[in-house]
């Protein structure tokens, strides 16, 4: 039978479900906080299953989620809580635990998901590691490792896959770890860049073109579809591909077939589409800017990708990565990283992702040529004033509770003068108006959320109702200012 660890609060609650778990044959333990939860928990490989209570007294359980899932055992979990909330639960799923459900839930009901938890787990075990081909995705963090292992499912398949993410993470990189990864690997992996198609002619480069279709089309053409056959179509930009387009390629993913500009006969290639955007394709959709039918046929797997800015912890592997890179590129001399510069690169929040972090070690070590040392001397200006402001915003004291939501005057001009008395920087030193404004913010926020939530005594939807703010943007919100249970309920 399974490991289970129950964590929850309540004493009550343990007695009866270990009861009921060591019936079924099941070994449990328990733990009375997230704290004594993460410590039994321990590398992860000791426990098959985790359930979980959400209010308790060292935190919220849903923020120990990602910890859970990224231990080497992966865990499942099923959280268990006695305020049943559907943003919770949305919340919940999202983080990719197997189930949301109230206590009280009939006895058959919760046994059944935990057999269903644990049969999923058993076959996950039984199919073992997938291969797959990392085409140089770099880092270890729990956000790449979940991107990693959807990948993988994917490539299992031949399921045509959306792959969403800002500019610059690397979405281009794991349509080919995809593409390597499946059983298509040996074919051709055809990019489409859809921003640079030129309209005129865009469908004569997809689908081909026979002789004397117009005026210059003195051959035929071989289009980008014929020459995927076998291989992987990768739509990049795909928010950017014209409408006259978006019909006719969906007749190829519906039909299989297609026809060259000016031909008559129906040619087959047997192709998968792997496609990516950094735009709201959703919101494309609304405003009449794609094919909803055609995002249906695309969007059979998602694969998000996470902003470098959610995977911190794999900034310093990617420094490393790219210095080595262009080290040997430039036959440098080998360079060490000093600790201000990764410093200065953790701080910063990296709006042009991995592909501005790759820039960025570039030219660090380009300037650094003849040095064997890497300082935050060698990054860019912005990045060494972005580092140099942070150090200037760490608060002095805690707000009072009754602090107001939004600073006055007073409280902005006093935020704004002490940095500078502080450190003694020059003026040209001082914070923008807007990092001043948004620190004095964060300060009243961290006495607010602890004085609204005891008012309502933890209770969420009247907390909602009161803040003006909605369930989902209410629970970021409490997560991000680290409001505890005891929070909550006692404002302590």
């Amino acid at each position: 039978m399974a490991n289970i660890l129950l964590v929850d609060d309540s004493e009550i609650t343990i007695a009866i479900m270990e009861a009921v778990l060591r019936e079924a044959g099941h070994q449990v333990d328990s733990a009375g906080t997230l704290a004594e939860g993460m410590a039994k928990l321990g590398n992860g490989t000791g426990h098959d299953l985790v359930l979980l209570d959400v209010m308790l007294p060292d935190g919220n359980g849903l923020d120990s989620i990602p910890r859970i899932r990224a231990l080497p055992g992966r865990p499942e979990i099923i959280v268990i809580t006695s305020q049943g909330d559907p943003e919770g639960a949305t919340a919940a799923i999202q983080e990719g635990v197997w189930d949301y459900i109230e206590k009280g839930t009939p006895a058959d009901r919760l046994a059944q998901t935990i057999t269903r938890a644990l049969e999923y787990r058993a076959s996950k075990a039984g199919r073992g590691p997938a291969r797959i081909v990392r085409e140089g995705i770099v880092g270890d963090s729990p956000q790449i490792r979940a991107s990693l292992e959807l990948l993988a499912v994917a490539a299992s398949s031949e399921a045509n896959v959306l792959i969403m993410g800002e500019t610059g993470t690397g979405k281009e990189l794991f349509a080919r770890a995809l593409h390597k990864s499946s059983k298509r690997g040996g074919g051709p992996f055809v990019v489409v860049d859809c921003a640079a198609l030129p309209r005129d002619v865009a469908d004569s480069i997809l689908f081909g073109h026979v002789k004397g279709a117009f005026t210059s089309a003195d051959r035929s053409h071989e289009g980008l579809i014929a020459k995927a056959n076998g291989g992987t179509l990768f739509l990049d930009e795909l928010g950017e591909l014209p409408l006259s387009l978006q019909k006719a390629f969906l007749r190829v993913l519906q039909e299989g077939t297609y026809r060259q500009v000016g031909g008559s006969n129906e040619l087959k290639s047997d192709f998968r589409v792997v496609a990516a955007t950094n735009r709201d394709i959703n919101a494309l959709v609304e405003q009449n800017a794609f094919r909803s039918d055609l995002l249906y046929r695309l969007n059979v797997f998602n694969l998000q990708i996470p902003a470098l800015r959610l995977r911190q912890g794999d900034i310093r592997t990617l420094t490393q990565y790219f210095l080595d890179l262009f080290v040997a590129k430039y036959e440098l001399e080998e360079k060490d990283v000093a600790r201000d510069l990764l410093e200065a690169l953790e701080a910063y929040p990296w709006p042009g992702n991995v592909r501005e972090l790759m820039n960025t070690v570039e030219k660090a070590a380009i300037q650094a040529r003849y040095e064997t040392k890497l300082f935050a001397k060698h990054l860019p200006v912005h990045i060494r004033q972005h580092h140099a402001r942070a150090r200037l915003h760490h608060p002095q004291t805690e707000p009072r509770p009754e602090a107001s939501p939004e600073p006055g005057p007073e409280q902005l001009a006093g935020a704004a003068a002490a940095p500078a008395r502080e450190s003694g920087a020059p003026p040209a030193d001082l914070p923008t108006w807007r990092e001043v404004r948004d620190n004095a913010v964060q300060q009243a926020a961290r006495g607010y959320f602890p004085a609204l939530m005891k008012s309502v005594r933890g209770d969420m939807k009247r907390a909602s109702e009161l803040s003006g703010m909605s369930v989902p943007n209410l629970y970021a919100s409490l997560r991000k200012h680290k409001v505890t249970a005891k929070k909550l309920v006692y404002g302590e």
